[in-house]
């Protein structure tokens, strides 16, 4: 499949971005050590979560270039905003959010400091959660194009934005609103217990990995096996539980997977028929796969106050 990625495998980077790697690694503890445990329920999907705090499902980001890791990263930082409201009840408004800024802070904290794509999922955790993100309607940005619920920039715009010092609008400038919207946690997941948690508990998830795949219909899921690469960065949404095997599809959980590559580029009977469209699954042998390799990347994104368990009644939504 030729869509732009824009992931930067661990061994392709330079001494220095390892360097930043390992310590952004080493300091930002595993969902495990500080996110708690709750009930788990059969199904825990975030978008769910968007329509409880947003009345409807929230927009998606359509990248043009190799920008994935900042698109899927303002994709998962939309949904932590969403399940951050459903379980403390804030009145705040869910705002998309431009993925261009923060991303081309993760470059630069990278060492990526010329125009153009790649970045890296520890770069950009550390962008989001030391100088923030920005509001898609902030007007001192260009807008995008709303095609049908996906957000459209130009190319040359993403491009503009992959190193702050071509930027249109001086960093400076942006920093400090930026700054007003930072994510105030951000955890590693390395297990399959931990990624349940943080699904069941609302945090929005983004996977940098080499995981690539020509996902097929089964059981009326469209299913992606770990059968190509791309070294890519996509935001996962959550699980639903398979409870009878199939000559299709065994049991267990289904993770959900949200692409940037347009709505076009994956349809999936089950998800479409509930608006979703441009996302897969994938089992969870997959998941586990993915999750044990060295090079791959797996944060949650928390928008609260503080990083305890947290309840959330699933009980009360149920996307069937």
């Amino acid at each position: 499949m030729n869509q732009p990625g824009g992931w930067l495998p661990y061994g392709e980077r330079n001494f220095a971005q390892q360097m930043q790697s390992d310590s952004f690694r080493h300091a930002t503890p595993a969902f495990g050590e500080v996110g708690g445990d709750v009930d788990l329920p059969e199904q825990a999907l975030l978008y769910d979560l968007e329509l409880k705090a947003n009345g409807t499902l929230c927009n998606r980001i359509w990248q043009m270039e190799g920008s994935c890791v900042g698109a899927a990263g303002a994709r998962s930082y939309v949904q932590s905003m969403c399940g951050d409201h459903v379980h403390r009840g804030t009145g705040e408004t869910i705002q998309d959010i431009c993925p261009w800024p923060t991303w081309g802070i993760g470059r630069k904290i990278g060492g990526l400091n010329s125009r153009g794509a790649g970045s890296f999922g520890s770069a950009q955790a550390k962008a989001v959660e030391t100088w923030g993100m920005l509001p898609a309607n902030d007007p001192r940005l260009p807008q995008p194009t709303n095609r049908d619920g996906w957000l459209v920039w130009t190319s040359k715009i993403e491009l503009d934005f992959s190193a702050p010092r071509f930027w249109p609008v001086p960093e400076s400038e942006l920093a400090p609103t930026a700054g007003n919207h930072q994510i105030a946690y951000v955890a590693r997941i390395t297990t399959l217990d931990e990624l349940w948690q943080a699904f069941a508990q609302g945090y929005g998830v983004t996977c940098a990995s080499d995981f690539g795949t020509r996902p097929r219909v089964r059981g009326g899921y469209l299913v992606g096996d770990w059968n190509d690469t791309w070294a890519h960065q996509m935001s996962w949404s959550g699980y639903l539980t398979i409870k009878r095997a199939t000559s299709d599809l065994p049991a267990g959980r289904l993770i959900a997977v949200d692409n940037q590559w347009g709505p076009q580029a994956h349809e999936c009977p089950w998800l479409s028929q509930r608006g979703i469209r441009g996302s897969f699954w994938i089992t969870e042998a997959t998941a586990k796969k993915i999750l044990q390799r060295k090079d791959t990347e797996v944060y949650a994104h928390g928008n609260t106050e503080d990083f305890p368990a947290r309840e959330i009644d699933w009980g009360t939504l149920g996307m069937g």
